[in-house]
């Protein structure tokens, strides 16, 4: 009997958990936790007695992703091999340094170590393209910003670990800037020295849990860009940090640890800032189609309305990181919209010829520069 036992108990207990997880399905018996994958999760596919080709394949993968139970299996994995290998249990996605300091992998480490390079063609394409954007900005008035943001790695590589080693340390964004040239006609703006020298005032300028800067890091993007704006628009009045209240808050950890389900582990202390003054509200936003954007914890279209400026109006196409910028920036507009457009960096010329800003930006985190090349404008002629 106890031979038996053993030779089948695995079998029937892989049985019953395959069984109780598709009547779970059916008929909700458990409460998962939280999927902490950056992804959409997979839609269970739709059965189609004409169509039964792929539904074999499409429902293993709907299955995989939503099995009962799998966000908590997950968890307590990761935490494991955290605990006790002291291991990244996702070693593609999330890069373990020094001092509890979490990198993104995938393409932010690509990046850094030069892997992720421009061919030659591609930077063709890209000086085409900017040129483009230029030229067409211009005959309706409008003054072109290029700004390219700093990733985590570029500011802080001295908390990674030493087996993280450099190919190349000519990155994306020095051979793009070295493609362009100088004396541009529109303003290219590298915020890479900015946030490197601020590092002088030993105040953290990202979080150690998150892949993005905190508001410390987003204010002297904001003081540097700014200055470039003001050259063109003098009415902008630029904010010194001493009209800002910062704090300091303890909270569970970012999105890298978020991604690992261990973001009470990884807890930190977030910098937040407050204006001790603004009069800027939101505004009403103009209900753009967002052409599928499918992640809904970042809005499509913000706007925001500064009553005591009667001019610049800006249109601001960005990605997550200039959410931390934005409560800054919005302060050097009379009208600010914002467009955060899939990491797509396009020139959505429909939003343009409706909004008739007076300043178009692209801001772009260096890292994601060759998305530009899935969506050029200047093939569209």
């Amino acid at each position: 009997m106890k031979s038996i036992l053993k030779r089948y108990y695995l079998p029937v207990l892989f049985i019953a958990f395959i069984f109780f997880s598709l009547t779970d399905k059916m008929l909700n018996f458990t409460k998962d936790i939280e999927n902490n994958e950056n992804k959409k999760a997979t839609e269970k596919p739709e059965f189609d007695i004409n169509h039964l080709d792929n539904f074999p394949s499409k429902y293993e993968a709907f299955f995989n992703s939503n099995f009962t139970l799998r966000n908590y299996f997950i968890k307590y994995f990761n935490q494991a091999v955290i605990t006790y290998l002291g291991k990244s249990p996702l070693p593609d996605k999330v890069i373990f340094g020094k001092n509890d300091w979490l990198f993104y992998g995938d393409k932010h480490l690509d990046f850094y170590r030069g892997i992720e390079r421009f061919e030659k063609d591609e930077l063709i394409d890209m000086k085409k393209e900017l040129f483009y954007r230029y030229e067409y900005l211009k005959k309706r008035g409008i003054k072109y910003y290029f700004i390219i943001l700093p990733t985590k790695y570029t500011i802080y590589p001295e908390y990674l670990n030493d087996d993280i080693i450099r190919l190349c340390n000519n990155t994306l964004t020095d051979q793009l800037i070295d493609a362009m040239g100088k004396n541009l006609p529109f303003t290219l703006i590298d915020t890479r020295k900015a946030l490197i020298d601020a590092k002088k005032y030993n105040i953290r300028l990202f979080q150690k849990t998150d892949s993005h800067w905190n508001f410390a890091g987003g204010y002297f993007a904001y003081h540097y860009i700014s200055q470039f704006l003001k050259k063109d628009f003098p009415e902008i009045k630029i904010k010194e940090i001493n009209e800002y209240k910062f704090d300091s808050v303890l909270q569970k950890g970012g999105d890298i640890a978020k991604m690992l389900g261990n973001e009470d582990k990884y807890k930190e202390n977030f910098i937040f800032a407050t204006p001790l003054y603004s009069n800027v509200k939101e505004g009403k936003k103009s209900g753009y189609d967002p052409k599928g954007f499918p992640i809904s914890m970042n809005p499509y279209e913000l706007v925001y309305i500064n009553p005591e400026m009667i001019k610049p109006k800006g249109l601001i196409i960005h990605d997550s990181f200039t959410e931390i910028l934005i409560p800054f920036i919005k302060e050097d507009f009379a009208k600010s919209v914002y467009i955060f457009d899939r990491w797509e960096y396009g020139l959505n010329e429909d939003i343009i010829e409706k909004e008739k800003p007076d300043i178009f930006i692209n801001i772009v985190l260096e890292c994601h520069l060759k998305n530009i090349l899935q969506h050029l404008s200047y093939n569209k002629k």
